[in-house]
């Protein structure tokens, strides 16, 4: 049987040795549909190259024939016949000869991708199951690079999540058969991914290669359609482009293409491009036209759900911007889908100001800019945008009225953003000179959705009655949480007690992961710095307001635990607090954290007192947690206060430790045998003193998007050295829209991901969506 194919020549029933994803695209180019042009490596030679493997392991004694019974309960031999399997598989030559392709691809580099089909497995949904298993591949067009992206892509059917996976689903390996399609990795100008129904489409757009998108670097441009009307559009935000890499001719081509199948389709040699303004990613309405005529199309050809991924870019020999369509394969659709609602109210052509939109929502109201001198003594009037330079967690009792945030400074991890979550309402941040812009009293629309802020006419402001309240997603069926329980735990993070009466305990969550107690206190502080209260002798009233908001939250929740991490008040932002400390110049680095705990104990004594009341009121399921730990000498001293108090006698207590001080990576091992029993991952500050940069500084948003690959690394490591030791992690600030964030700490094994209560639907069906992928649990039993 030939082995080289383009996809134009595939029949329908070539499927066993082609593939679903390449039939589907042959089934798209015989309906005269836009596709990329390709290639296919048939699965024969896949087959016919297993039986080359002739390694002296014992392993292939007769391999692939044999079952390759695997232990899968034993992670470290899973691992282990992993590598040796994938290594014997890239020291062997693959005799098939790709210099007719590798002359006929007009681009300098190739994409490789899987088309896997199961003998005697007719489910259409196999593709879309599989998604997270086999990823493509880049790789130069020179014969060499090909081949090897093609035994790579081969070698990955065997890595030890494919093979747990075929284990499980009791898939033979011998009945897998899979077929490799060869693409040119085109200039992209945009491109996305596309879910179509019979009753919407739901299109996401970012700049370049669809990359950004992949990783969760950029907020996509959504389009949402039902038939050929626009239902809505959401305006996106990205930092970064992924451009085609430039490979070169001669003796660096083969160097430059290992570089970058060393890392695969995530590696650096795509070439990353910093915009020096953040951009929103669109489409000319001649291009959504296209677009969706287009995915209808592929719909009819293919069924519905279909998910396709497209791209626009220009074709290399008239060089004029054409669609097409990359992969395209039957879907799964998760109930939460949901198109949003029409644009309401209609949008001003000229915009103010812009920047960055944290929560989405829009809404009409007179503004009121404030300084941090200009705070009232009581709380504002109903109904304002609060216009300021940023936000510290001590404004909070002035915002309860407040409908809408606006600041100059502050990110995505900003506490605008954390506060303005808190209070459902929407927030920009990043608006240059919007103190200098907005006049208190000018009626403005501010859109969190696009991150624009309008002029507005009185005319249009509501009736306000009353301040709306944060929404938990509890009510429409259609919005409810995966039908199975995660195997990573989700947990809610609880800033302020009046989320208690939103019944979130109610909801399938496993507990409290965070409780930031400064947060939860500072509406019962009135005015007053904790320390004033402990020397003007109220010592025992304070004790007395905390211990009641513990025992109701550990009461609600019980008998899952709720961590409760200690106060952690720094002093640049708590300045509205009679009596606070004066702050340094440098805040991110201020006396805080266990170091502050050293230096004056007597408050951490009375949160201790409070936890003892709060287990002797019966409520055992309560945690301590140590925030900003630097050394493991602050964490024995917190320690052995809280063994004096006998907290840790209690059988569910445990005392669990922050993980955000860079120097955490080397002193694990030190912190656990010191006596921490889990560890709390803050990404916040964690990015921050990874990078040495100021979260709340617009220019350093793309760096929080992203994912930084240092920070992740640092994260890997935390989760992976934590496991070792045996105790549990939790990711405290994890955003739910980088979905390959959430998909690589599903990989990476965290116990926990702990996020605000307006973030908990989101975060459910990522963690559900990444462990489908990485087949902790099958689709098929969901």
């Amino acid at each position: 049987m030939a082995q080289l194919f383009t996809l134009h020549q595939l029949q329908p029933y070539d499927r066993g040795w082609a593939g679903d994803k390449a039939l589907s695209l042959n089934r798209l180019l015989s309906a005269d549909l836009p596709v990329l042009p390709g290639w296919l490596i048939s699965a024969e030679s896949f087959s016919q190259f297993l039986g080359t493997l002739d390694h002296p392991d014992p392993l292939f004694r007769d391999f692939p024939s044999s079952s390759l019974r695997l232990d899968v309960s034993n992670p470290w031999q899973l691992q282990q016949v992993a590598q040796r399997i994938q290594q014997a598989m890239l020291q062997i030559d693959l005799a098939l000869d790709l210099t007719s392709i590798s002359e006929q691809i007009k681009t300098p580099a190739a994409i490789l991708r899987p088309s896997l089909s199961v003998q005697g497995n007719t489910n259409p949904w196999l593709a879309h199951q599989i998604a997270g298993l086999l990823g493509a591949v880049v790789r130069s067009t020179q014969p060499a690079a090909l081949q090897q992206g093609i035994k790579s892509l081969w070698a990955k059917l065997f890595s030890a999540k494919s093979l747990l996976y075929w284990q499980r689903s009791q898939i033979s390996l011998q009945h897998l058969r899979l077929a490799v399609i060869i693409q040119p990795l085109s200039a992209a100008i945009a491109a996305g991914t596309a879910t179509v129904t019979e009753q919407a489409t739901d299109i996401k757009v970012v700049m370049g290669l669809g990359q950004t998108l992949i990783r969760g670097e950029a907020m996509p441009t959504r389009y949402c359609l039902r038939g050929k009307v626009l239902q809505s559009h959401t305006a996106g935000h990205q930092t970064l482009i992924w451009r085609s890499p430039q490979f070169h001719s001669g003796d660096d081509a083969e160097q430059l293409s290992s570089d970058l199948s060393n890392a695969g389709w995530t590696s650096v040699g795509l070439m990353p491009e910093i915009l020096p303004v953040a951009a929103s990613p669109t489409l000319t309405v001649e291009q959504l036209t296209t677009l969706q005529k287009t995915l209808q199309a592929v719909m009819k050809t293919l069924g519905s759900p279909v998910t396709v991924e497209w791209l626009f870019a220009p074709d290399p020999e008239t060089h004029q911007v054409q669609l097409s369509v990359t992969q395209a394969y039957l879907t799964l659709v998760a109930t939460k889908s949901e198109s949003v609602a029409s644009i309401q109210p209609e949008i001003p052509t000229v915009a103010l100001a812009q920047g960055l939109g944290v929560v989405t929502g829009r809404v009409i109201a007179p503004a009121v800019v404030l300084t941090a001198n200009d705070l009232p003594l009581t709380p504002l009037p109903l109904g304002r945008i609060v216009v300021a330079e940023s936000i510290q967690p001590d404004w909070m009792p002035y915002l309860q009225g407040s409908v809408g945030l606006i600041t100059e400074r502050g990110g995505l991890t900003s506490h605008a953003a954390i506060l303005a979550r808190d209070l459902g309402i929407p927030a920009v941040v990043g608006v240059a000179q919007a103190t200098a812009a907005i006049v208190t009293g000018t009626t403005i629309l501010l859109d969190g959705d696009r991150g624009f802020i309008y002029p507005a006419d009185r005319a249009q402001l509501p009736q306000i009655s009353e301040v709306s309240q944060v929404k938990v997603p509890d009510a429409p069926r259609s919005r409810q949480f995966p039908p199975v329980p995660l195997t990573t735990q989700l947990m809610v993070s609880i800033n302020q007690s009046r989320v208690l009466g939103q019944n979130i305990h109610r909801l399938p969550i496993d507990g409290v992961g965070l409780i930031r107690a400064e947060l939860l206190l500072l509406p019962y502080l009135e005015g007053d710095h904790p320390q004033v209260w402990i020397a003007r002798g109220d010592r025992t009233e304070l004790a007395n307001r905390l211990s009641q908001l513990l025992i109701e939250i550990a009461q609600k929740f019980s008998p899952r635990p709720i961590r409760y991490r200690a106060l952690d008040l720094r002093p640049h932002e708590f300045q509205q607090l009679r009596g606070n400390p004066t702050p340094s110049t440098n805040p991110a680095l201020d006396i805080r954290g266990t170091f502050s705990i050293q230096q004056q104990p007597d408050l951490f004594d009375l949160e201790i007192e409070v936890l003892a009341r709060v287990q002797q009121a019966g409520c055992r399921n309560l945690q301590l947690m140590l925030p900003f730990v630097r050394t493991v000498e602050e964490f024995e001293f917190c320690y052995q206060r809280v063994a004096e108090a006998g907290l840790l006698q209690a059988s569910q207590f445990q005392l669990w430790m922050m993980a955000e001080v860079p120097s955490v990576l080397f002193l694990l091992a030190d912190y656990v045998a010191a006596g921490a029993q889990g560890l709390a991952i803050g990404m916040n500050d964690l990015t921050q003193l990874m990078l040495g940069i100021d979260r709340d500084q617009p220019a350093f948003n793309s760096l929080f998007a992203q994912g930084h690959p240092a920070v992740k690394r640092a994260i890997a490591q935390i989760i992976h050295t934590a496991r070792q030791l045996g105790v549990p992690t939790t990711l405290c600030g994890a955003m739910p829209r980088n979905s390959a964030l959430i998909q690589d700490l599903v990989r990476w094994g965290v116990t926990a991901i702990s996020v605000d209560a307006q973030l908990l639907l989101e975060t459910a069906w990522a963690i559900a969506e990444a462990e489908q992928y990485l087949v902790r649990e099958s689709v098929a039993s969901r």
